[in-house]
């Protein structure tokens, strides 16, 4: 099941993404939209792989598939960025990580006919709980009723647009190459990012946002985009061989190479990576980590 390795090499991609996500929306990107934007155009990059792969225009059924993934998927970011602005990257971390693998076993239940055998499913369930243990951490802000209503509401809706975008994007890797389907994919993705253009206060933002970051954010922001690439190729790969629920469900892998990595980082950067290193958080960690290697055990 080699699929299961090319997930986590693609959550370690994630990983140092999401690290990266987070010194960039802390100032120096203010707008989710710009963001989003800024992620989506980089779909069509894609079309850099026509000449490794038999590239063709798919059916209407499947083209309207693969369009829906990458639409779903760049709104689901522009969700995501939201709640990020909005509460604390590991409350909303903890929302997605539940959320997001019951949306993608029901979807795949409902449109692939795809289901878990006993084992299977004993092992997604450790993954999600590990997954939600493991990014789980009990707020030190107080917020406000409609504060609390926005991060929960954009989590949600964040969760069921990347199981929505995960799902069809199995559907389309069943009938298509996976390069063909990825290329069609991340052109949905870039053509959704586009939509970020109509308001006008919106696209002088993002217009003006090459002039308003520095040197050392264009940097960092280019790195991300790397990460965030190779991450996204990789899962989507994972995705085209594999059990798309348990793949969503490994998301416990990503937290716990967040958790490595912020532990490095956390000396220098406290305020940023918001990481406590804690007896009782320690264990917490630990704890999740063991539940998520028993089910990564459990699958192979």
């Amino acid at each position: 099941m080699n699929w299961i390795f090319i997930t986590i090499i693609a959550y370690f991609f994630h990983a140092l993404n999401a690290v990266t996500d987070k010194f960039l929306l802390q100032d120096r990107i203010p707008r989710p939209s710009n963001y989003t934007f800024y992620v989506g155009i980089f779909g069509l990059l894609s079309l850099l792989l026509i000449p490794f792969g038999d590239f063709f225009v798919p059916s209407s059924v499947q083209l309207v598939e693969a369009l829906l993934s990458g639409v779903a998927f760049t709104f689901a970011l522009f969700f995501f960025f939201i709640a990020m602005k909005a509460g604390e990257a590991t409350r909303v971390s903890s929302m997605i990580g539940g959320f997001s693998p019951i949306f993608v076993l029901f979807f795949s239940y409902l449109f692939l006919g795809s289901g878990l055998g006993e084992k299977e499913l004993f092992a997604f369930l450790l993954l999600l709980f590990g997954s939600v243990l493991i990014s789980f951490k009990k707020s030190r802000i107080s917020y406000d009723s409609g504060k609390t209503a926005t991060v929960l509401m954009a989590a949600v809706f964040a969760s069921l647009l990347f199981a929505l975008s995960y799902v069809s994007a199995k559907a389309v890797f069943n009938e298509l190459s996976f390069i063909n389907g990825f290329i069609w994919t991340r052109l949905g993705s870039f053509a959704a990012s586009l939509f970020f253009l109509m308001p006008a206060e919106t696209r002088n933002s993002i217009l003006n946002l090459p002039k308003i970051a520095g040197g050392k954010t264009a940097v960092l922001f280019l790195l991300n985009k790397i990460f965030g690439a190779l991450g996204f190729f990789l899962i989507s790969y994972a995705i085209s061989l594999g059990n798309v629920s348990i793949i969503n469900a490994m998301q416990g892998v990503e937290y716990a190479l967040i958790f490595l990595i912020a532990i490095i980082l956390s000396i220098k950067y406290p305020a940023i990576l918001e990481e406590e290193i804690s007896r009782k958080i320690m264990l917490q960690k630990i704890s999740a980590i063991l539940l998520i290697g028993y089910g990564l055990f459990l699958l192979s």
